[in-house]
């Protein structure tokens, strides 16, 4: 076997271990994007001095009129509208809620109250920089990074794709250079069974023994045919397992 192909199979087997590494650290930030929603209390919020946060909320089937607002100064509350839909449940009121620049770090309250329901209480926390905030986040990520879970998992799973794309023009490459030494690549099951791509039309038959070589270049035995189709056999190899290069018998 050419030092090219071995090459080939080191490149393969590393880029292998790095797209395995993207897919793991993808799946990490979702997991934590996943926790970071589910932490999330639409009636908890950070609110950077000198900045707004929009806010909503449920406006009550039988509400007939409009809802009273508390809210602690010196933040301001004011409400921009409605806003239904069949998805949304229902109506839907929509707010801002903003700390001037001057308010003291701290905790506040605010209420929307509608006439025979339930006050709708929000908890405001508010912070003195953007820095401040990142560190409240309930997401990992956010607080170390910056950066949402979800765009870091989109940036990885890229990664990754752009990784499973070399994996697989490496193994186009080197399955056209194992077959110009007649050779394939295929793998041994638990019970020692694998399959090569030739059969009846190649000379094959149930009495054929094909070497087996591990991909660094080592010999380990031989492989006999069990059955043949036309186009290809299988074979048994007791005791070998994985990924496995089987030479191809030279014609009679």
């Amino acid at each position: 076997m050419s030092p090219r192909i071995q090459q080939l199979f080191t490149q393969r087997r590393i880029l292998g271990g790095i797209a395995s590494l993207f897919l793991l650290l993808a799946l990490g930030a979702v997991a934590d994007g996943l926790q970071h929603m589910a932490r999330q209390d639409a009636s908890q919020l950070v609110i950077i001095a000198g900045e707004s946060v929009p806010i909503s909320g449920w406006v009550p089937a039988n509400a007939t009129s409009q809802a009273s607002i508390h809210i602690q100064p010196p933040l301001s509350f004011a409400l921009r509208g409605q806003q239904t839909g069949y998805y949304l449940g229902g109506n839907q009121w929509l707010g801002t809620i903003t700390a001037p620049e001057t308010t003291p770090e701290g905790n506040f309250t605010a209420s929307v109250l509608f006439p025979g329901a339930p006050a709708q209480e929000f908890h405001i926390r508010v912070v003195s920089s953007a820095a401040h905030a990142q560190r409240l986040a309930p997401s990992v990520l956010i607080r170390t990074l910056g950066v949402h879970p979800y765009l870091i998992a989109a940036i990885l799973a890229t990664c990754g794709g752009g990784t499973a794309i070399a994996i697989y023009r490496l193994s186009s490459t080197l399955e056209k250079l194992l077959a110009l030494q007649n050779l394939a690549e295929t793998t041994i099951d638990h019970r020692g069974r694998l399959t090569v791509p030739w059969g009846s039309r190649h000379g094959l038959t149930p009495e054929t023994r094909l070497a087996v070589v591990l991909p660094g270049g080592e010999a380990v035995g031989y492989a006999q045919v069990v059955n043949v189709w036309e186009d290809h056999a299988r074979a048994s190899c007791p005791g070998v397992r994985g990924v496995v290069l089987v030479a191809r018998p030279a014609p009679h």
